[in-house]
């Protein structure tokens, strides 16, 4: 029996990491006073509140029914939501995100929302971002920018939808069928 040449196999591989798809890129919001940014994310919507986000305010922004997923107020893991960093209750703060890969196998989009303290009048409290599909992590930042308050309280995850079926892209499926045929030359050849 012949084993696939390790030349052959490190072309596949690179192929396979060029063939994968690309991510969303860092998504910033917010105000005069308030900044935040998220990557892995589609699209952010900065809002004023007065109070941390809820489930009623989120389909008026995203045209969705949500389910919160986890709640963190500080570093830690809540369910299928992970956060770390540092900054806690200040005006500037950042860290990274995770989400686990069960979480995609029961929602079908994701959100994520921050909520900053407030006292600082028609100033954003409240940042909300739809994560990339089938994302599993990425960073995160605040920064109060000027003003009073501001300092960040809580991040959420929020769920909606039904899982989407994932399709392999174009250029990864013709990699799977050139390295399945290379198998099989490899393997004839040896006989």
């Amino acid at each position: 029996m012949s084993i696939l040449p390790k030349s052959l196999f490190a072309v596949a591989l690179t192929l396979g990491l060029f063939a994968s798809s690309a991510h969303a890129a860092v998504v910033k919001c917010g105000d005069t006073y308030r900044e935040a940014s998220l990557d892995s994310a589609d699209i952010c919507y900065a809002q004023t509140i007065g109070s941390t986000v809820k489930s009623g305010d989120l389909p008026g922004i995203t045209g969705s029914s949500w389910t919160q997923v986890g709640e963190l107020t500080s570093s830690g893991t809540d369910g299928w939501f992970t956060v770390s960093g540092s900054g806690w209750g200040s005006g500037s703060a950042s860290g990274s995100w995770g989400i686990s890969a069960n979480f995609w196998k029961t929602y079908g989009s994701a959100l994520i929302t921050m909520h900053v303290g407030g006292g600082q009048k028609n100033a954003v409290d409240n940042f909300e971002w739809v994560v990339s599909d089938q994302d599993l992590s990425g960073t995160w930042s605040y920064a109060k920018l000027m003003g009073k308050g501001g300092g960040l309280s809580n991040i959420k995850l929020w769920g909606t939808g039904t899982p989407k079926i994932t399709v392999p892209e174009p250029g990864a499926l013709l990699l799977i069928l050139l390295g399945m045929a290379s198998i099989v030359f490899w393997r004839r050849k040896a006989v």
